[in-house]
């Protein structure tokens, strides 16, 4: 039996589509959890002004001020590292789209073939082999079928590629398959 194999042909389009695929997949800076966190200290230090000594459990102008202000410092804290992360995004794929064809790495006719050790790629730049057990992600969307390596290393293949839904899904099986035997 043959290994499953695609041929494809990279756009800038695709370039893009994984530089905005590796960006989301970042850390987040603090994270959901320092968020949570972070409301719960607010909550917290409201429920203190508010049940303090001497307090009669009415929100008055500085307890309102007061706690207005903490939840302003704790918003910067934790959502403009968010803010600035989706700005650098922007920015990012801004530079992307407008970047030259000529400087393009990824652009050109690329050939993967699902072998039982690795996912064997040749291009137009020579030959790439992805080793099963160094993948740490692999993820298919509606456009894209995504794969992220331990050492740093990424392809996109888009799904347009394929003949049809049957040497699509026996591609993926095939990926899937080889994954599950490295684990």
């Amino acid at each position: 039996m043959d290994e499953p194999r695609v041929v494809i042909d990279l756009t800038r389009d695709d370039f893009v589509a994984l530089n905005r695929f590796l960006f989301t997949r970042q850390e987040k800076p603090l994270g959901n959890r320092g968020l949570l966190i972070g409301v719960g200290f607010l909550l917290i230090v409201i429920l203190a002004f508010l049940i303090s000594p001497g307090s009669d459990l009415r929100l008055t102008t500085d307890t309102i001020i007061i706690s207005g202000g903490l939840f302003a410092l704790l918003a910067a804290f934790f959502l403009v590292p968010r803010f600035i992360n989706q700005i650098g995004l922007l920015i990012h794929l801004y530079t992307l789209r407008r970047t030259p064809e000529e400087n393009l790495e990824i652009k050109g006719t690329r050939q993967y073939k699902v072998m039982p050790d690795c996912l064997f790629g040749t291009s137009d730049y020579g030959d790439a082999m992805m080793k099963w057990e160094d993948i740490d992600l692999f993820e298919v969307d509606d456009r894209y079928i995504y794969l992220l390596a331990s050492r740093g290393g990424a392809h996109i293949i888009p799904l347009r590629y394929f003949t049809g839904e049957a040497q699509q899904q026996a591609f993926i099986s095939a990926c899937m398959k080889a994954l599950k035997r490295t684990a």
